[in-house]
């Protein structure tokens, strides 16, 4: 983010309001960009915290929630970092980490404001026969414990794989966000099978998982 936004917005957002999904880019002699598991899909920019809360403070935004980027894999220290000066009660994040991390390190994060693990699965990946079927332990496992600890799921990943999960989704005990109304592609139009299936189904499941 460039320090050229100091005019006034048109629209200022209100009291209170939150940035629901951000990422932050350190200097890469610190935070060193590749992720775990797959290829780099692209080189960021330098996007420091306070670049990002500079635009913020134009703009009105006094809360946010930041967003592990698959850029860093499930190296979370530039996001957690920032989490830290920004404070908890401001802030709440997203992270990428391994299914069987310690309880410790999960504490450590819920004390920070982490309320939810991210499960990235590069958005351009072709379609793999069974891949599906081997996130299916690793969702598993997060599923039990977000739900221990009343945090949520967030997916990214390609339409086809959205689809191919859809039974997956269906039945988790944590509440989740599917990214991107699942990465269906404009191409294939509204009326995909799948996609509306997905449109029909998501406000039951909202009503389900509020309920007292």
């Amino acid at each position: 983010m460039s320090h050229g936004h100091e005019h006034a917005p048109r629209f200022r957002a209100p009291s209170l309001s939150c940035d629901a999904h951000f990422h932050v880019f350190g200097p890469a002699e610190r935070y060193p960009v590749g992720g775990v598991n797959e290829t780099l899909r692209y080189a960021p920019p330098l996007a420091p915290l306070a670049d990002y809360l500079a635009l913020a403070k134009i703009m009105g935004f006094e809360r946010f929630v930041f967003v592990q980027p698959s850029a860093y894999g499930r190296d979370n220290a530039c996001m957690l970092d920032a989490m830290r000066e920004v404070g908890i009660a401001r802030c709440r994040g997203i992270v990428d980490l391994d299914e069987n991390a310690p309880d410790a390190l999960l504490a450590e994060m819920h004390k920070l404001g982490v309320r939810g693990v991210r499960i990235n699965v590069s958005p351009v990946k072709p379609p793999a026969p069974g891949f599906s079927e081997t996130m299916r332990p690793r969702i598993e496992r997060l599923d039990a414990r977000c739900a221990e600890l009343g945090w949520q799921l967030d997916f990214l990943h390609p339409g086809w794989l959205t689809e191919e999960l859809l039974p997956v989704f269906a039945r988790l005990r944590s509440s989740f966000t599917i990214a991107h109304m699942g990465m269906f592609l404009a191409k294939e139009g509204a009326q995909r099978g799948s996609l509306r299936t997905l449109l029909t189904w998501l406000p039951l499941r909202r009503l389900r998982t509020s309920a007292p």
